[in-house]
């Protein structure tokens, strides 16, 4: 009877913490980095598109080339599908699906690992 008490609890306690992101949460501009510490931005749009770009360029690419993102809930986890990602930045474009997880209240982290099997992290800037 205990241990089930304990299981309950810990159950509870695990899903309290690992509350899926909603749609709403993803639009933003996130920062991150890519190869050899270069630094990029992922401009995240609530029209459910995205661009790619280099940090320091002040214009990402052209409106017409955005590519587009998708959102989907899998239980407690919340997964963004980008369709041709272009990562690393002159890579092979490709589409990729990466985790999303709230660091905090309205920070949100998006992950995704490249085609060399390295995990990159993007973080929502405020």
């Amino acid at each position: 009877m205990t241990r089930a008490a304990l299981a309950i609890g810990l159950a509870a306690v695990l899903c309290g913490c690992s509350e899926p992101i909603e749609t709403r949460d993803i639009p933003g501009v996130y920062t991150g980095t890519l190869g050899e510490g270069a630094a990029y931005r992922l401009e995240m749009g609530e029209d459910m598109r995205y661009r790619f770009c280099r940090a320091e360029e002040a214009d990402c690419t052209p409106p017409e080339d955005r590519g587009g993102y998708q959102v989907v809930r899998l239980g407690s986890t919340s997964i963004v599908r980008f369709s041709l990602l272009c990562a690393p930045f002159e890579g092979e474009c490709r589409n990729y699906e990466a985790d999303a997880r709230l660091r905090r209240p309205g920070s949100v982290e998006i992950a995704f690992v490249d085609e060399a099997g390295v995990e990159h992290v993007f973080v929502k800037q405020r």
